[in-house]
């Protein structure tokens, strides 16, 4: 209990949070060393003070006696501080407001219940390029919330030409995804003022985010990088929507003309066309005109060849490092991921079912090399997930339906195998009905199956 408390008071603060006052309140053991605690704060704003709770797990490294020594960030809303003594790291971080039923490495947060925290705490404010952020706030705001993966970011419109974001939601380690994720709604977001789509700097946007960038927790130019090219990426798809033009720092969009690709495109379009009431293929050809460069694809190795050097491996968590999907924290995603790509290309004909095997075993191979562990179920869902998306992802930029009917199977029937297919969770990953129903592979040889399936004549049953 000293040592918590000591780790409490040892949080830094920014200046400016509005926060008075941090109090341990409980303290309790848990599993495989690990303790979890709630965290009493005190956050004064404009409508008086309030308190809030935030839930915490420690991790206690092993043996007991020995300690990790690493700077560890937490987070609560916009606000961050950084832990700089060594008893403990953070896994996860969730408050009272996500679901209750789900295990709390997993659980989902809700917009629910975020007014009275932004009525209180103080944000910053993403400027336009060349200009500083704003600090000050309009007391009417307007909670617009998003959905990114298991993240929720809330967006907070104010009557004047800015917008103010609110990220909420953690994963159990931060990674590149959270800041290229929301870099996407920085930018969806970004400045419209004068008729034109302003891309602001990645250094001067995302900080503002509260995610912490700096070369020492991430190394240069990698996540950074990334960050800034989807900032450029997004925001040329704002500009598509609203048919103004996109303007911002060479920089950028440098960035963003090195990884510019078809998939990222159309992940940013997935992210954006829910809001909209432009016509997809609309947009497409708004995107055609406007940028030479949307329609040309790069080779990245989640299409192409696979090196286990590009496996990052961090802690317990292990990243593919690639342009069109970073891992969220789990690697049943990356390899899902990577198997979808497969599938997809041996259902159009660029690889054989055999070749694509052979990529998905040696992928398999190098993940487990790095250390990986893989949990089956979830993998499955995983991959039922993935395949869905490239299949939608392909017929919104106009394949014929009966090219990518097995990959619209595959994921069918390794949902319905895995029964966890629901009507909830093919709304939130699917636009796209798939063409018709298949029989349920393998058990738990979904990996060879994909492959025979996927090598089939385009549009067999």
């Amino acid at each position: 209990m000293g040592a918590l408390t000591d780790l409490v008071n040892a949080i830094v603060w920014p200046a400016g949070t509005g926060l008075t006052d941090t109090r341990l309140a409980r303290v309790w053991a848990g599993r495989n060393g690990r303790l979890t605690f709630d965290l009493q704060l005190t956050l004064h704003g404009p409508s008086g003070a309030s308190r809030h709770s935030v839930q915490g797990v420690v991790s206690i490294s092993s043996p007991p006696n020995r300690i990790v020594k690493q700077p560890i960030r937490f987070e609560h809303g916009s606000l961050l501080g950084i832990l700089r003594t060594d008893p403990v790291r953070f896994a996860w971080l969730s408050t009272p407001d996500c679901d209750p039923e789900l295990p709390p490495a997993r659980r989902l947060f809700r917009p629910r219940g975020l007014h009275d925290l932004l009525a209180d705490a103080r944000f910053a404010r993403i400027a336009p390029a060349g200009q500083e952020p704003s600090r000050t706030g309009s007391p009417a705001m307007n909670l617009v919330s998003y959905r990114v993966g298991r993240r929720f970011v809330a967006a907070i419109r104010t009557d004047d030409d800015g917008a103010r974001l609110f990220v909420k939601g953690f994963r159990r380690m931060p990674g590149p995804t959270s800041l290229h994720r929301a870099a996407e709604l920085a930018a969806m977001l970004a400045t419209r003022s004068s008729g034109e789509i302003r891309v602001p700097l990645v250094r001067g946007a995302l900080p503002e985010l509260g995610l912490l960038i700096s070369d020492e927790v991430w190394p240069a130019p990698s996540p950074v990088h990334y960050a800034a090219a989807d900032v450029a990426l997004a925001a040329r798809v704002a500009a598509a929507i609203h048919s103004l033009p996109c303007v911002g720092d060479e920089r950028v969009h440098r960035a963003a003309d090195e990884w510019d690709t078809v998939d990222r495109w159309h992940d940013v379009l997935g992210v954006l066309c829910p809001h909209v009431a432009t016509p997809l293929q609309e947009i497409r050809e708004r995107l055609r005109d406007q940028t030479p460069t949307a329609g040309r694809e790069t080779m990245t190795l989640i299409h192409r060849d696979f090196h286990h050097a590009q496996l990052l491996r961090n802690e317990r968590a292990i990243w593919l490092v690639d342009w069109d999907t970073l891992c969220l924290g789990h690697p049943e995603q990356d390899i899902a991921t990577y198997a979808a790509h497969a599938v997809l290309d041996a259902a159009l004909g660029s690889v054989s079912g055999d070749d694509g095997f052979i990529r998905l075993n040696a992928f398999l191979d190098a993940h487990h090399n790095a250390g990986g562990m893989i949990d089956s179920p979830r993998l499955g869902w995983y991959l039922a997930v993935a395949l869905a998306r490239v299949a939608a992802m392909h017929t919104a930029r106009g394949f014929p339906d009966g090219a990518l009917a097995p990959v619209w199977q595959l994921a069918l029937a390794i949902s319905d195998n895995t029964g966890l297919w629901t009507e909830t969770t093919r709304r939130n990953h699917v636009d796209i009905a798939p063409s018709q129903p298949c029989a349920q592979p393998s058990t738990g040889a979904f990996h060879r199956d994909a492959m025979a399936l996927a090598a089939r004549e385009p549009g067999a049953a």
